[in-house]
């Protein structure tokens, strides 16, 4: 019942990938197929919003393949290999090591030590492993027992936070180039680090932004006629109202 159940999510989360995808291909068609420069930068900003979803539905996919991997390698017999190390050294394209796990597809920069050197480290052991997502360069944090993934290292995100900690780490969208933030806590992201954007633009010298409105949704957005930037809401203007 439970492999039937990972045999779903693994389903449904490869289906949301292919969809997005999907997605991507026809608004960098129609990006191709306009010279208008409103249509242009309202498209710009959706390519770049299915490409994070992009990234994220990949990260599901894999979760959900290594958990479902697992949950096949229980159900066999011979599922123990009594601790023996199932990660093998690859080499990318610029030469750089990388280990994949031969039994349940997983992949790291750093090699993890073999599960009974793992056990017998104490009750107290971490399952998680650090990893990079190679569709953003980001460093993300995976359980080997549960098959769960987080952005920050769960315990060490406890241990140092208090009131004062910020929750937005900035990160580099990959397809534009342009830089954006996330919200470790909540799973938002913006383009403007929020509660920075008032003092960033107190030296005004993040240029006008324009109202446009998306002729797919009718819905307004706004063009920064210094950084072609885009956004769905209006930033904060210099000088106040």
């Amino acid at each position: 019942m439970a492999l039937a159940s990972l045999q779903g999510e693994f389903a449904a989360a490869q289906a949301e990938l292919d969809a997005v995808e999907e997605k991507i291909l026809a608004k960098q068609q129609d990006l191709q197929a306009t010279t208008d420069k409103g249509q242009r930068a309202a498209l710009r900003l959706e390519v770049q919003t299915a490409e994070r979803q992009k990234a994220a539905a990949t990260r599901r996919v894999k979760a959900a393949q290594v958990k479902l991997r697992k949950a096949e390698l229980a159900a066999s017999p011979a599922a123990d290999a009594d601790g023996a190390d199932d990660w093998e050294e690859h080499a990318d394209g610029e030469g750089n090591k990388y280990y994949v796990n031969t039994k349940t597809g997983e992949s790291s920069w750093t090699k993890p030590e073999p599960q009974a050197a793992g056990a017998a480290a104490g009750s107290g052991a971490s399952s998680w492993t650090e990893h990079v997502d190679p569709a953003s360069g980001a460093t993300y944090y995976y359980n080997a027992s549960s098959g769960e993934t987080s952005w920050t290292k769960p315990g060490a995100e406890e241990a140092k936070q208090d009131s004062s900690a910020d929750p937005w780490s900035e990160h580099v969208d990959p397809a534009s180039g342009s830089t954006y933030y996330y919200n470790s806590q909540t799973g938002e992201t913006s383009w403007t680090k929020p509660g920075a954007a008032a003092a960033a633009n107190e030296d005004g010298s993040q240029g006008e932004w324009v109202e446009h409105c998306d002729p797919s949704s009718g819905q307004k957005y706004y063009c920064n006629t210094l950084t072609q930037e885009t956004s769905w809401t209006l930033p904060v203007r210099s000088g106040g109202a």
